[in-house]
């Protein structure tokens, strides 16, 4: 069964965990389970804000997973945090598959994993409004 591993930081949207649990990590008993879910980041992330994400396990653990998933952040005009952005490049090395949900493609863009860091890096060269992590 692949795993997947949701990487989660403080202030994570709750919208993105929420889809990424929902797909990936709800087992509604009509099938065998697809996959082996994993919430990974910091004991005391909170998600939106105010609510416990729920962690098992640490960022280290995107190393052992089949596949990552990077939702998105909570403000794109702050850099991503170190940690995260470490454990998608490890991960990625390992041959894991890493995809990001709406703007963790920054996320993805500076830990170098996006053919779009470019687009990126232009955009915050330009000033633009939500570009500046790359």
């Amino acid at each position: 069964m692949p795993s997947v591993a949701l990487a989660v930081t403080n202030g994570t949207p709750l919208f993105e965990l929420a889809l990424a649990c929902e797909v990936f990590g709800v087992d509604r008993g009509l099938t065998r389970p697809w996959y082996d879910f994993a919430i990974c980041g910091q004991d005391d992330a909170e998600v939106g804000g105010w609510l416990r994400a729920g962690i098992s396990r640490s960022l280290e653990a995107l190393a052992e997973a089949d596949i990552v998933v990077v939702p998105s952040c909570r403000d794109v005009a702050e850099p991503p945090s170190p940690a995260l952005v470490d454990a998608v490049r490890v991960a990625h090395r390992g041959g894991a598959r890493v995809a990001s949900l709406c703007a963790g493609a920054f996320v993805l863009a500076e830990a170098g994993r996006s053919r779009y860091k470019s687009a990126a890096l232009a955009a915050d060269a330009a000033g633009t409004p939500g570009a500046g992590t790359a």
